[in-house]
């Protein structure tokens, strides 16, 4: 069913197949020994160059896989076939063979090996890889035996230049003594005699018994060296004359580059290259930070091609659809059907996994030099002989002529397993001349890592009247990573990864698994993540069986065990477990224990999380127990410390971890927005390990696979909720856990009480969360970004991001103080400059003026959603512009592309016509440059005051075409998700502001959402019928910096749309500058002062330009704010105001 090799009783080598002896260069004796592989299916196509002749051994009857090398001195020297990232392989392998070998730890000294399938196999994989938690599994009992051969040798050598009997001697800690006489003699003095030893044909291993260092806890081989910074990563490569690179690739998935304007770039200090790829661009430079100064100064035009409209939404639906078709089968026993059709009880769940970042410490980095005819590359990789070829690939060289310098990876996950990185760095090397260090940023390492699929999966049971499952079926739909990867085990549509564990440790007696393949768009591609298959199976059998045992009304341990009947190795963990974790004990209220029982990797584990979830939805796991069967126990503290790691990378992801995409785009970029956990976050961890004279299993990957259910079957127990909300409240643990673990919802096939327990809350009608006006405002705020001080940074990039995340910014004529535009700008970004938005406009061109509900700033990101308005008035012109004569628009386009970009002073021939409304001009040259602009034929390409230059669209941008206007339903889409992201809570009237025809279809959106669970329904106080909405993450409480103070504008996206601001504020802002001054309450220019979440005074200015000072008009107090401990703070602000006010 799952497609894993059996490790448990490794194939004996021949003699002759496995250990070769001879002497290497400088008279080192060299020990080859070829180890046969257990997966032949898995063998890739041709070999690698052998490296056995350059060290003088005659290897042409076998397959040598490794090597250890003696020197004179004594030294050992093992050559390492696995690599090292963290999970202690260097130490392990090292005590196998030392145990056997008769010498001590200290020793041994391990290199790293080179490139070759043929020398350096992995036996449980078929090529030379790291991963899947098979280093000990596949290399324990060989490397065992190579230990003892070496040692027979030795020791007949020591005999023979003795003249006595072999078996009068023995070794220790590399010594062969003779007891008779007292003789010794060091390993290194014999290398020349063991050359010329026969290499006996059968050697005897110890008995585990009398093992010295096997089930020991030794110190890690490389725990020095990484201690005192000796340790050398592929990030730390330094070579003579060598550049450093960083790269950006493509946003979207999939995109291309289309053009770059590189002169900015090529002006900073220290730039030196600038390499242009399909989809990438690099930046050279000799240190990383010119390279990040000039990556950021280049003018880059992506092609964003089909993908950039991909999002979750999109993706997840595809999935689901599939989710319906028939699987390929990969494991059938008895009939499911009959037996849930005849079960007393059924039940049926939907469990969903998300697209998860590997977020390894050390990020993506390929050092390369590329010579006349050949290269090295330094790197630190899981798959050494692949890093090869396509560096061979890419510059047409044979592999040989390739050397592969691997290093410690700081993390590997499964990420090191893709080459694509490396790929690309040897794409940059072949255009730079020396030695070049590609580094990926973090936002490029994590925005273009290789994810984990989404998986979108759907289970059925049956119980019977005793509360024993009777059946049990799972479908699992997702992308492939075996069918890329590995394809040779892609076999009839069967991903034997994807439905690893898929039915769990349990015997049912009727029971069917399959598999639907459901690949993402083109250009996203999925990979291995740590547990790989069996760490998204973990997640929903055993949370459903969980759910089975509160349907059936057992004990979640109990009804585990009954499932247990012929697997005493899964009892065992189990009830040891349960014992350590105080199972049954009782807990104080909010605090719950979840338990999780697999197998996989070759190894039993069981984990208890114990979780405290807060009244106000906060989960903290407080202690985690684990109980381990992995075989034979090398090194007790490798054990202990996977699994450690293992429980924090799991809980990273199961609390924090999720990759979405918007937009064709990953969301995520660094980890302020795809968290790690941290250090105080980290729960007690206790491993108990059962003794076991079982083959060795895995470790790695264990302990991460079974903390999620773990910790999700806690929170059940804490508080009555499977990950979903309740009647009358959706918590942050919902939230969290729901979109980080999976979703889970019961069928209507549930019995009435089952239905009553479980399935009353999971209605796709939810009911609405209530929302205090205290809450609403904090939600608003944050998403205003105005509960920070600086939010966006600073400089003309701050407010390209400030004008992205708004969506507009709007301009007003009014200019008594700085116009509404700079004023907004200002409020969010203490160190803005009126210049940054010339720039962001004029230089950068990220923003642009069009139409929203007023004229604004927007962004250029988002240009294509309003092509479709600006092609509508070109069907039907403008309601203000309906005189515009076809002359008058010929003579300016005419200007513009004989003399360039204009202003309306340009143009001095007019003859002036009569107004046709209050704001029109005179002019009618004006008149056709609004009529171009609104149009899309023009665009404003910089601003001075209220004097526009005008220029041509495609000139300006320099398009060679418009981009392809969005679809009316992507520019509904648009509104809403800009809405949300801008407002936190919406309403229809928010979201479609002076846009009443977009309401039908903006409702329509928002229903659907609501039904996916994208959207919930949010009971606003005060708000009566008016609906309001919001996204699941968007109701989390906000922390709130009470000492904030902003005079806003009153065209801030916070106070224009007047009735939302006074449904949330209590606060009714008058606008009063068209009124007679006789009317005025406020005054004619008033601004809102908002103090942490309220607004508390509202006060008329005016700047006074000559000299140089703002005037006080009016202050009017809002509300019962106390009036003496806010003036300071306003006053303050009032300052701060001034001087922004008067900067040139």
């Amino acid at each position: 069913m799952t497609g894993q090799i059996d490790l448990s009783a490794p194939q004996s080598p021949s003699r002759r197949d496995m250990l070769k002896v001879g002497l290497g260069a400088g008279g080192a004796l060299f020990v080859a020994f070829g180890i046969p592989s257990l997966a032949k299916r898995f063998q890739p196509d041709g070999d690698a160059p052998s490296i056995v002749t350059e060290a003088q051994a005659d290897t042409a009857p076998f397959a040598p896989n490794a090597f250890i090398r003696i020197e004179k001195n004594g030294g050992i020297v093992l050559i390492m076939p696995q690599v090292e990232m963290g999970q202690g392989t260097y130490t392990s392998i090292s005590m196998l063979i030392a145990e056997e070998l008769e010498v001590g730890l200290d020793q041994i000294k391990v290199e790293h090996a080179p490139p070759s399938d043929k020398l350096y196999i992995n036996p449980a994989l078929g090529f030379q890889v790291t991963g899947g938690s098979t280093s000990v599994r596949g290399f324990y009992q060989p490397l065992r035996v190579v230990g003892a051969t070496t040692r027979e040798v030795l020791i007949a050598a020591a005999a023979q230049t003795w003249k006595v009997d072999a078996s009068s001697c023995r070794a220790e800690k590399g010594v062969v003594i003779h007891d008779g006489s007292g003789r010794k003699a060091r390993y290194g003095e014999l290398i020349e005699a063991a050359a010329t030893v026969p290499v006996p044909a059968d050697v005897k291993l110890k008995d585990p018994k009398d093992f010295k260092l096997i089930g020991t806890p030794a110190k890690r081989v490389d725990i020095v060296d990484k201690t005192n910074g000796r340790a050398q990563f592929g990030i730390d490569v330094r070579l003579p004359g060598m550049k450093v690179a960083t790269v950006a690739a493509s946003p979207v998935i999939g995109g291309k580059l289309k053009s770059v304007d590189d002169t900015q770039a090529k002006s900073v200090k220290g730039v030196r290259q600038i390499v242009k790829l399909d989809d990438a661009i690099a930046v050279v430079a000799d240190h990383m930070g010119a390279a990040k100064k000039g990556l950021a100064a280049l003018k880059i035009e992506w092609d964003e091609g089909e993908n950039a409209h991909v999002s979750n939404a999109t993706m997840v639906a595809d999935l689901e659809k599939a989710s319906h078709n028939n699987g390929v089968v990969a494991h059938s026993e008895g009939d499911v059907n009959a037996a849930i059709a005849g079960a007393a009880k059924t039940l049926d769940a939907v469990y969903q996994l998300p697209f998860l970042a590997h977020a390894t410490m050390e990020p993506i980095n390929t050092t390369v030099h590329v010579k006349k005819d050949s290269c090295e590359v330094w790197c630190g990789t899981q798959v050494i002989t692949r890093a090869q070829k396509t560096a061979a690939d890419v510059l047409g060289l044979p592999p040989e002529k390739v050397a592969v310098h691997n290093q410690y990876l700081g993390g590997g996950f499964g990420r090191r397993l893709e080459i694509e990185s490396i790929t690309q760095a040897v794409q940059i090397a072949k255009q730079v001349d020396g030695p070049v260090k590609v580094v990926w940023t973090r936002e490029e390492d994590i925005q273009h890592d290789i994810f984990r699929p989404y998986y979108f999966d759907r289970m059925r049971a049956g119980l019977d009247a005793s509360g024993k499952a009777v059946a049990f079926d799972h479908r699992v739909t997702g992308s492939s990573i075996v069918a890329r990867w590995v394809p040779q085990i892609f076999k009839d549509g069967l991903d034997p990864d994807a439905v690893e564990g898929a039915a769990g440790p349990y015997g049912f007696a009727n029971v069917h698994v399959d598999y639907v393949r459901q690949e993402p768009p083109k250009g996203l591609t999925t990979t291995w993540w740590r547990g790989v298959g069996v760490t998204h199976n973990a997640f929903m059998v055993k949370g459903f069986m969980d759910e089975l045992a509160a349907a059936a009304g057992k004990d979640p341990v109990e009804f585990r065990r009954m499932h247990l009947d012929g697997n005493p190795r899964a009892k065992a963990v189990l009830d040891l477990v349960a014992e350590k974790s105080g199972w049954g004990a009782p807990l104080p209220k909010g605090v719950g224990r979840g338990v999780a029982l697999l197998f996989g990797f070759g190894t039993y584990l069981a984990q208890v999380a114990e979780v405290a979830v807060a009244a106000d939805g906060n989960v903290k796991v407080q202690r985690v127990v684990c109980a381990v069967d992995t075989g034979v126990v090398i090194n007790p503290n490798t054990i202990e410390a996977q699994i450690q790691s293992g429980i924090i990378y799991g809980l990273t992801a199961a609390l924090y971890g999720e990759i979405t995409f918007k937009e064709g785009r990953v969301e995520q970029s660094n980890f302020d927005n795809y968290q790690i956990l941290r250090i105080n976050e980290a729960p007690k961890i206790e491993v108990h390990t059962v003794k076991s004279p079982e083959a060795p299993g895995g470790i790695g990957e264990p302990g991460t696979s079974a903390l999620a259910p773990a910790v999700a079957n806690a929170i059940f127990a804490a508080t009555g909720k499977r990950l979903r909300k309740d009647a009358d409240r959706h918590s942050r643990t919902e939230e969290r856990l729901r979109h980080r673990f999976g979703v889970q919802r019961l069928s209507r096939r549930c019995t009435p009480s089952i239905l009553a327990l479980h399935c009353g809350s999971m209605s796709r009608t939810r009911n609405p969360h209530p929302l205090t006006k205290a809450q609403a405002r904090r939600i608003w705020l944050g998403a205003q970004r105005l509960t920070e001080s600086a939010p966006f940074g600073a400089g003309p990039d701050a407010t390209r991001a400030a004008i992205e995340h708004l969506g507009y910014v709007q301009i007003d004529t009014i200019n008594v103080i700085e116009r509404s535009h700079h004023h907004i700008l200002w409020s969010r970004i203490p160190a803005y400059r009126r210049g940054d938005l010339h720039q962001a406009q004029s230089i950068d061109k990220s923003v642009f003026e069009y139409w929203t509900h007023a004229l604004s700033y927007v962004p250029v990101r988002d240009f294509r959603f309003f092509l479709p308005a600006m092609r509508r008035h070109r069907r039907e012109g403008h309601k203000w512009l309906t005189a515009v004569k076809s002359a008058d628009m010929r003579k300016v386009m005419r200007l513009l592309r004989n003399s360039g970009a204009l202003t309306i002073r340009d143009i001095d021939d007019d003859v002036l016509v009569d107004k046709s409304h209050p704001w029109a001009s005179r002019k009618p040259s004006k008149r056709a440059l609004q009529l171009g602009f609104y149009t899309g034929v023009l665009t404003i390409s910089e601003r001075e005051g209220m004097l526009k230059t005008y220029e041509l669209m495609e000139r300006h941008f320099g398009w060679a075409n418009l981009p392809k206007p969005a679809t009316a339903a992507e520019v509904t889409s648009y509104r809403l998700d800009r809405a949300l992201r801008a407002q936190g809570v919406v309403s229809l009237d928010s979201v479609c502001y002076m846009d009443a025809p977009g309401k039908a279809a903006t409702r329509r959106l928002i229903e659907r959402q609501v039904r996916r669970g994208e959207l919930i329904p949010i009971a606003l106080e005060g708000a009566g019928k008016q609906e309001h909405w919001a996204a699941p993450a968007a109701i989390e409480a906000r922390a709130l910096n009470t000492e904030l103070v902003h005079i806003l504008s009153p065209f801030d996206p916070l106070i224009i749309q007047r009735k939302r601001t006074h449904l949330f504020f209590d606060y009714e802002h008058r606008f009063e500058a068209y009124l007679p001054k006789g009317k005025r309450v406020f005054g004619y220019f008033a601004l809102p002062v908002l103090v942490g979440d309220a607004i508390v005074a509202a006060i008329d200015l005016k700047t006074d330009r000559q000299n140089g000072k703002i005037l006080m008009q009016k202050w009017n107090w809002i509300g019962k704010s106390p009036r003496r401990a806010v003036k300071p703070k306003i006053e303050e602000a009032l300052h701060r105001f001034e001087r922004f006010q008067l900067a040139q």
